[in-house]
């Protein structure tokens, strides 16, 4: 083994310890933090994933920063007119859910270079509707959040090690080639025994365990597909990870991309429960 190929692999073992750190963080402040800081936190955080998201769409540094300010003004616009009406707040969660179900799988197949205009109002929308949703959770639904996040967490990390372990077949070897069928079948095994248990410990007299089932395979195919978009976006710019800002996590997109279709099902399934 090269001296290269070495401190490579070392590099990629780092990036265990520091992520089981962050979602342990994360976690903490979800459970103890005030709704206030949580949403302020996660404001910031969205700003910084669409300033990376505008530098890969080829923007320069200054209309980057222009852009994240604005999408962080619609943040707050949006809570401030939608939040005297749960009926509005899930009407748009609706629509943005809609766009990542219908729009987004066509995106993939055709993989077309799209205005940038275009992109940049599509991403701001994803961002804002999924900054609106954990708000939402974290006021109204604090452990619905908590478990959803969690276990999108584990999915994450079941897809990688069972893709690493077993994976042959490619889930879509032009986007994603380190992505597998068996690491999609691994993260549905990881999600089904997660909702398993929290169905037997806290919701088995509520809701029938099918029910709670179809809702992970639902949350890992929005998770996968959030995946693969940012993917799309990073392979088009010619890039590895979205940013820098996490070291060697990548940027905030990287460690979001999976969230950003989950947090609204997971706001209008509150609503529905």
């Amino acid at each position: 083994m090269t001296a290269t190929k070495a401190m490579h692999n070392l590099a990629r073992v780092g990036k265990v310890p520091i992520g089981l750190a962050l979602a342990f963080g994360t976690i903490l402040l979800l459970y103890s933090g005030s709704h206030t800081l949580i949403w302020s936190l996660a404001l910031v955080g969205c700003m910084l994933a669409f300033w990376e998201i505008n530098l890969l769409l080829k923007c320069s540094r200054r209309q980057s920063l222009i852009s994240a300010c604005a999408v962080g003004v619609a943040c707050l616009l949006c809570k401030w007119l939608l939040s005297s009406s749960r009926e509005a707040v899930n009407e748009f969660l609706l629509l943005a859910l809609l766009i990542w179900i219908l729009l987004a799988p066509l995106w993939l197949a055709r993989r077309a270079l799209l205005p940038r205009a275009i992109m940049t109002a599509l991403w701001g929308f994803t961002i804002v509707s999924a900054w609106l949703s954990l708000a939402v959770l974290a006021e109204y639904d604090r452990w619905m959040l908590i478990a959803g996040l969690a276990g999108v967490w584990l999915i994450d990390t079941g897809a990688w090690a069972t893709g690493k372990l077993f994976g042959t077949r490619r889930l879509a070897a032009k986007i994603s080639p380190n992505k597998t069928w068996e690491g999609v079948f691994g993260a549905m095994i990881v999600a089904f025994l997660f909702v398993s248990v929290v169905w037997e410990i806290f919701l088995s007299e509520s809701y029938p365990h099918w029910l709670i089932l179809v809702i992970a395979a639902t949350v890992v195919a929005l998770a996968v597909l959030g995946d693969l978009v940012a993917s799309v976006l990073k392979r088009q710019a010619k890039v590895k990870d979205s940013g820098f800002l996490l070291g060697t996590q990548g940027g905030i997109l990287d460690r979001i991309d999976s969230w950003l279709p989950v947090l609204p099902f997971l706001a209008l399934l509150s609503t529905l429960v």
